[in-house]
């Protein structure tokens, strides 16, 4: 019942497709499909990355009423070099990176500034902190507008200084958000993140006293993570939080592109447990309460699809649930990092990391 999946940069690809669809040309001229001619499926090779990322139309804001906004997303560039090994951004942009001028950045600020009366802009690139030379351009750019702006930004441990920080927090940047993933040095070789835990702690005991915020996010339950290991992440979320950075730890989502799905999962050996969904893996059925997942009745064959395909879904499974899940999802709830009871559930306020909200 699938008649044509597509891959690749819309931009290239929806215009053909629309055509083709239409009358206007065939399938087969369409780049980065796959579809069907009768009985056979045809893959048509995909196009080249888009790399001139300004030459791309803004998005439609004529058709939305901006002053009833107060925070945008943006995005200001494409693909992420990383190859972190459970994370599937890399590949789907094939490690490569593209981004837009601060010139160009500025300039959309500015319209949904005057325009909107945009007080707060939320960078939702994977990669917005590329590299010292880009964020001090952007910094000087936004500087030289004469616009009061407040934003937040995702950046990297790596390739983050202090002078860095310190334009970022000058020219309006409340809040910066690192993927720390481990506390353990050898949780962060397997998973190749780039920096060691000595690194982590320099460069967050530095946010946490330039801006107000610090957000940090952790993944568990990683298939080769030890108990050890996992202590280890453990004890510096305790140490940055009594520094006063947010902390927010994900389960780990077993995703098809990644190197940790590849190389470290038997999809013989996948378990579902239907009270246990990792954070970003949700259907819009199942009602979530942080770590305890609500299946209802109602809804029980979506998952029971899913159960049966976990070749398609290994997002929704895990690895050794009563060994290398549950226990650590036990002690998370001892350090108040997971509500423990649907009463702790209640008398907290749980917080979002705000990507997808203002506040």
């Amino acid at each position: 019942w699938v008649d044509i999946i597509v891959t690749g940069e819309s931009e290239r690809l929806a215009p053909a497709l629309l055509g083709a669809l239409q009358g206007k040309g065939s399938l087969a001229e369409v780049p980065g499909i796959s579809y069907r001619a009768g009985a056979e499926i045809r893959h048509n090779p995909r196009p080249e990355r888009i790399r001139e990322l300004d030459a791309i139309t803004r998005p439609a804001y004529h058709h939305i009423d901006l002053s009833r906004y107060t925070g945008f997303g943006m995005i200001t560039s494409r693909g992420c070099p990383y190859p972190c090994t459970f994370c599937s951004v890399a590949p789907i942009w094939d490690l490569k990176s593209y981004h837009r001028q601060p010139e160009d950045i500025v300039d959309e600020i500015r319209m949904l500034h005057e325009q909107g009366g945009a007080e707060l802009i939320l960078f939702q690139d994977e990669f917005f902190v590329s590299g010292r030379d880009r964020v001090l351009r952007f910094c000087d750019a936004l500087a030289r507008s004469g616009m009061s702006i407040k934003y937040k930004a995702f950046g990297r441990i790596n390739l983050t200084d202090v002078d860095m920080m310190r334009a970022m927090e000058e020219t309006g940047c409340v809040e910066i958000r690192f993927g720390i993933e481990s506390g353990s040095d050898r949780v962060l070789g397997l998973t190749q993140k780039g920096f060691t835990a000595e690194q982590t702690v320099e460069v967050v005991r530095n946010a946490t006293e330039i801006f107000r915020r610090a957000d940090l996010f952790y993944v568990w339950g990683f298939p080769f993570e030890t108990m050890e290991d996992f202590y280890q992440s453990i004890f510096q979320m305790v140490s940055f939080r009594m520094m006063g950075a947010r902390i927010l730890p994900s389960l780990l989502c077993l995703l098809p592109q990644t190197e940790i799905y590849r190389e470290h999962v038997d999809p013989a050996s996948l378990e579902f447990a239907p009270d246990l969904f990792p954070e970003y893996m949700i259907t819009g059925h199942e009602v979530s309460q942080h770590a305890h997942i609500e299946i209802r009745p109602e809804h029980a064959d979506v998952f029971e699809f899913i159960r049966k395909n976990p070749e398609i879904f290994p997002g929704f499974f895990h690895v050794d649930l009563e060994n290398n899940i549950r226990p650590k999802l036990r002690v998370l709830q001892e350090f108040g990092f997971y509500p423990a009871s649907s009463e702790e559930l209640q008398s907290i306020e749980m917080e979002s990391c705000g990507a997808h909200s203002p506040k």
